[in-house]
């Protein structure tokens, strides 16, 4: 391709700068001007910052202010994902926009974090549900009726969380150790 341009150098600089490599400059006269052969471009990249690596299997901390915050997103999480979750022919909230909202809101990071610390996500939701009062291990007909109740709820979370929140799958105990695990 060629272009003809009427101007000065400068006014050429201006609009296509130095593109050594790309273009070739011609050393005819441009209003009366040899134009002196273009510097080599350079690409320019910021530095790294020298940041501590963190050793295999540790969990970032977080400040309390955003852990504060993140739980009460992630009980609040739990809270919808209940509604009427398991009674056939209710009306049934939005799970994958449950999950998508949790897994693209600012809070992301935090409950990941929170759910390692925890041992799992059946743990983490056991948490926020015992917590905030929703559900009561009392209610349930023994030990194993309650945990399979959360492992149900947690599962369900797991199987929409592909579509949305897909890092949450890592926080999920596929074996029963969390289930000998008290809080």
């Amino acid at each position: 391709m060629k272009i003809t341009f009427q101007g000065s150098l400068d006014e050429f600089r201006a609009v296509f700068g130095t593109l050594e490599g790309f273009v070739e400059v011609s050393t005819e006269e441009i209003d009366g001007e040899i134009p002196p052969p273009a510097p080599p471009l350079t690409l320019v990249t910021p530095a790294k910052e020298n940041k501590e690596e963190k050793a295999e299997g540790e969990i970032k901390q977080i400040s309390p202010d955003v852990r504060a915050a993140a739980w009460d997103k992630f009980k609040q999480f739990c809270f919808a994902w209940l509604h009427n979750f398991d009674i056939p022919d209710t009306e049934q909230p939005d799970r994958l926009e449950l999950i998508r909202d949790l897994g693209s809101g600012k809070h992301t990071v935090a409950i990941l974090v929170m759910a390692y610390e925890m041992g799992s996500l059946q743990r983490l939701v056991e948490k926020a549900l015992v917590e905030s009062g929703v559900i009561d291990p009392a209610d349930y007909e023994g030990d194993e009726a309650y945990l399979d109740f959360l492992e149900k709820v947690t599962g369900h979370m797991i199987q929409i969380s592909h579509m949305g929140f897909p890092d949450l799958v890592g926080t999920y105990d596929y074996s029963s150790t969390w289930k000998r695990k008290k809080q």
